[in-house]
């Protein structure tokens, strides 16, 4: 889409602000969908916190200048485009206006660009999992405001990521860690969502780890729209997890919240094997 921003500018005593230079500048960043509130904590964007940033978030997206017609308006044009960016931003556009006696007045408003036409949710049934044991998910689509809507067609792909973890030395011989991973598809599968916007789906984990669940779909403007989540998953067997440079011992809950008298299953992702 194309978004127009229209500035109009007016003195206090209520006259019209005609031929002032106009100067604007569009910023973008990150939008997060938070308009569910709904049951379930559903993850609604396709965020990878370890992955290189593509395109990144923020920066100025364009900028320009003009003056203002007799009326004292001005219309800024720009495309609603997102780029490399994976998810929904925000666009702040801001206008300042300077008049003859070099009085110089702005303001922002701010426009929403959606990745889609709808957003999906994804949500495991459990966050902790045993490997060669099934793990299940629940998806819903909704469009802006929320509302379920209906009958979508989704893809689904299972990732398993695997850590690699090297200890360096620096100039002054302290030691550390580093860390690098790559994603390995291990099972792919379709859902759909019924007349609620509400829809399942599931897969066995082959190994002990960490898996990235994408979920995806094409609205009918052609735009991709996707969702992820992850779940860690035991094993007998040896796993490489992610090495941190700290003393801490990691925690993984297999659920966001408990109710009194549940019991709630802690993952601890150490690297040993068998049960100590």
């Amino acid at each position: 889409d194309t978004v127009e921003v229209d500035v109009q500018a007016s003195y206090f005593f209520g006259g019209l602000v005609s031929g002032a230079k106009v100067n604007w500048t569009a910023v973008a960043q990150n939008y997060f969908f938070d308009r569910y509130d709904g049951p379930g904590y559903f993850s609604w964007n396709d965020a990878d916190y370890f992955a290189p940033q593509r395109g990144g978030s923020g920066g100025v997206l364009a900028s320009g200048e003009g003056v203002t017609d007799a009326q004292g308006n001005f219309k800024i044009t720009l495309p609603a485009k997102l780029d490399e960016k994976t998810g929904s931003q925000k666009f702040s556009i801001e206008a300042a206006v300077t008049d003859l006696s070099d009085q110089q007045v702005s303001n922002r408003v701010d426009v929403i660009v959606h990745q889609g036409r709808y957003y999906i949710g994804i949500a495991p049934t459990d966050y902790v999992g045993t490997a060669n044991k099934p793990m299940s998910f629940d998806l819903r689509t909704v469009d802006w405001q929320a509302a379920p809507l209906a009958n979508q067609a989704l893809n689904v792909v299972y990732y398993q990521r695997t850590w690699y973890n090297v200890q360096q030395k620096d100039d002054y011989g302290n030691v550390f860690w580093t860390s690098a991973f790559s994603d390995t598809a291990v099972f792919t599968t379709t859902a759909n969502t019924n007349d609620k916007g509400e829809g399942t789906t599931s897969f066995t984990p082959p190994a002990g780890g960490e898996y990235r669940v994408v979920a995806s779909g094409i609205d009918d403007k052609g735009n991709a729209i996707r969702a992820s989540s992850y779940v860690w998953v035991s094993s007998q067997e040896y796993v490489s997890w992610r090495q941190d440079n700290n003393d801490r011992i990691s925690l993984v809950a297999d659920k966001k919240a408990y109710n009194p008298g549940e019991t709630a299953k802690i993952l601890i992702p150490s690297p040993y094997q068998g049960i100590v």
